[in-house]
């Protein structure tokens, strides 16, 4: 079904350009589909997707990342035999997984493949308030900073074409004479084009707008949750929290990821993760 024609002005920029973001959402149907109720779910897995194909990758093929997984991997596999012996934290659900007729070495290869995605997570540089901007403009092509400016920009060159269609030369109406379908529909799209760049620039900053709190971004400072899970997991996998394994590998992965970084100055440090576990520790909420 057609959206429905704006109602108002016979001046529709100007009428697009008064809307508020409410009111367009309401006019033109323009509301993001990831605000609809039934999927939220396939947005923040779509943008995790997309973050993981982006990064998780790049980090497989660095031999730096690579040779740092290894000791952990070699823990995960020491850690697996000795469950299968009937020692340590593992045996309970290795014994549940003969039971179920699953393979625990599986499972666990499974849960491994999360590091290396936790690792790039726990890396990224925060660039501003929230740090998720690279997250948000993946695929953009943008900085975080100049998306937020693009509407600006499209209300500028909004204006410069109804300039242009207005003048005495490049109006549609006079410098189209041709009389087909293909010279009318271009006529009548150049006519619309101020209106439609508006429209788009009016949708872009909405949505821009409530991008961070529908993305759920109230963690902790910076990263440390990531760093966190990442610790509690190879705790899981390997019976050992490993710290200075651990350190080792997020340094690899953020000389991987982040060019501006220096191995000489690493960001990470076995110290690092046990306060890291200690500060978020203390701020769980009791139950």
């Amino acid at each position: 079904m057609d959206a429905p024609k704006p109602r108002g002005s016979p001046d529709l920029l100007r009428t697009i350009q008064k809307e508020s973001a409410a009111e367009l959402s309401g006019m033109y149907g323009l509301t993001p589909a990831s605000l609809s109720e039934n999927s939220d779910e396939d947005f923040r897995t779509k943008a995790i997707t997309d973050f993981y194909r982006m990064h998780v990758p790049h980090l497989l093929a660095d031999a730096g990342f690579c040779a740092a997984l290894n000791p952990l991997q070699q823990f995960q596999k020491e850690h697996l035999h000795r469950a299968e012996r009937g020692q340590g934290k593992l045996s309970g659900l290795v014994s549940q997984c003969r039971k179920d007729q699953q393979e625990p070495g599986e499972l666990l290869d499974g849960l491994m493949r999360f590091v290396p995605f936790l690792a790039a997570i726990a890396v990224r540089r925060n660039t501003g308030k929230g740090g998720l901007e690279s997250l948000w403009t993946v695929d953009t092509g943008m900085t975080w900073k100049s998306l937020r400016d693009f509407p600006r920009r499209l209300r500028r060159m909004a204006d410069e074409v109804e300039r242009l269609n207005k003048s005495p030369f490049f109006s549609p109406e006079r410098a189209i004479t041709a009389k087909n379908p293909g010279a009318n529909f271009a006529k009548i799209q150049f006519t619309r084009l101020p209106a439609h760049l508006s429209m788009y620039a009016t949708w872009i900053e909405a949505w821009a707008s409530k991008l961070p709190a529908y993305m759920g971004n109230r963690g902790p400072r910076g990263f440390g949750q990531f760093v966190y899970s990442l610790s509690l997991l190879v705790s899981i996998l390997t019976g050992r929290f490993h710290d200075e394994e651990v350190s080792t590998l997020l340094n690899a992965a953020d000389l991987a990821l982040n060019p501006a970084s220096l191995k000489s100055d690493p960001r990470f440090h076995p110290q690092t993760l046990a306060d890291i576990r200690s500060r978020l520790k203390r701020k769980a909420p009791r139950t």
